[in-house]
């Protein structure tokens, strides 16, 4: 995935009550965060969630969204106007929202004070000053990415990696002073980097049809493919040309499949029993040498979370844990909470996961998240590199051992 600055606005030359920013393809999967300034009220834009805002003399936004390989813009309506400023993050390693922090002073200095949870990776901070156009300088490491200077309403966009968790203070400096506030705004978010080798192709949160397809631009020939998918109801088959490596058969049902990459292996196509059920997915790309190690599955009819039995991790090299789960229930306001270190995969509704190999030995693995009692089913298969089994001095594999008898 791609961790970059998309797209940079400056406003329209003439007023207008719709500005629309555009960049190139993203990468599937990767969040797109757009941080906002406007002289007047900006509305959430339909498909985006507004994470972040605050309100001083001007306005400060924070949308974001998980992107498919169709997101190439944003619309942001507003009565007729020019300053309209903003700066558009595509990141691989912001899966979640964190925190935000908001405030508005008059002054040279503007600080906020807010506590830093834990895991959280990326940080982003903006400020709009209708005083004046000096542009400030950031504490915490953080570096400007854009700054626009507009009559009564100038911006400022910095971004940086996160500090350490617990009680922090972020302050822009250096700010045109006088008598009308000047916004901040600073938003975190947490997540990890996959590891090289390791990415999502396609992602999937809504219905399926009678036939499902996600497809994608490249793959690496002989990588593994794996498809996690959550269904309400049950799959009429396994896809040509793919292993079913886990499955948990109901109530409800989370498979997962995989297969060595082709070069022809641009896209998967998944049937259920029936159309217009609700359906979670994912597809992702493991690195070269990805064996299946290890899988378990377990369904229930109630309860509040769901744990399957123990497996047996076998010691390896690299790898990934993929985890897909249904619930009949919504995961509730903090989404779905994974054990042995396992991460939502953005765009899945909560439905699955990855997450590190845990150290050989015993592991369980389990799902909740403020559920309801409800039909819930849980898969989880792993994937690694095994390590060379040592072979005597000049054996090969397959060769003949020959003794020699003397007379």
């Amino acid at each position: 995935m791609a961790n970059r600055i998309a797209a940079t606005y400056s406003g329209s030359g003439t007023a207008t009550s719709t500005h629309t920013i555009t960049w190139s393809a993203p990468t599937p999967g990767a969040r797109l965060i757009v941080c906002v300034t406007a002289w007047r009220a900006v509305s959430t834009p339909s498909g985006w969630t507004l994470d972040a805002s605050a309100s001083a003399y001007n306005y400060l936004y924070v949308f974001s969204k998980v992107a498919t390989s169709s997101d190439t813009s944003i619309s942001l309506s507003i009565d007729s106007e020019t300053r309209l400023h903003a700066v558009v993050h595509e990141r691989d390693d912001c899966t979640a929202f964190a925190f935000q922090a908001g405030t508005g002073a008059g002054t040279s200095s503007v600080s906020v004070s807010t506590t830093v949870p834990s895991g959280t990776s990326r940080v982003f901070a903006f400020t709009n000053n209708p005083n004046g156009s000096a542009a400030p300088s950031w504490d915490q490491g953080l570096t400007t990415n854009h700054t626009v200077s507009a009559t009564s309403s100038n911006s400022a966009f910095a971004s940086g990696a996160a500090p350490a968790a617990g009680p922090q203070t972020f302050t822009a400096s250096g700010l045109s002073s006088g008598g009308n506030s000047t916004g901040l705004l600073v938003v975190g978010y947490s997540g990890v980097v996959p590891p090289q080798g390791d990415r999502v192709l396609a992602v999937h949160n809504g219905t399926g049809s009678s036939t499902t397809t996600w497809s994608w631009s490249d793959v690496k020939v002989g990588a593994r493919l794996i498809l996690a998918v959550s269904s309400q109801v049950a799959a009429s088959s396994t896809p040509a040309g793919w292993t079913l490596d886990q499955a948990a058969p109901g109530p409800r049902y989370a498979y997962i499949y995989s297969k060595i990459a082709t070069a022809s292996d641009l896209s998967v196509s998944w049937s259920p029993v029936q159309s217009g059920q609700a359906l979670c997915a994912a597809v992702f790309e493991l690195d070269i040498g990805q064996q299946v190690l290890f899988g378990t599955q377990v369904s229930s009819s109630s309860g509040t979370s769901i744990t399957a039995p123990a497996v047996t991790v076998p010691p390896v090299g690299g790898g990934a844990v993929i985890t897909c789960a249904y619930s009949a229930s919504d995961w509730g306001s903090s989404g779905s909470v994974w054990s042995q270190g396992v991460v939502t995969v953005p765009g899945t509704g909560n439905c699955v996961g990855r997450g590190p190999v845990p150290t050989p030995g015993s592991a369980t693995y389990s799902v909740s998240g403020g559920l309801s009692s409800s039909a819930m089913s849980l898969a989880v298969a792993g994937y690694g590199i095994p390590p060379v089994v040592a072979r005597p001095p000049g054996v090969f594999p397959g060769a003949a051992v020959v003794r020699a008898s003397c007379w």
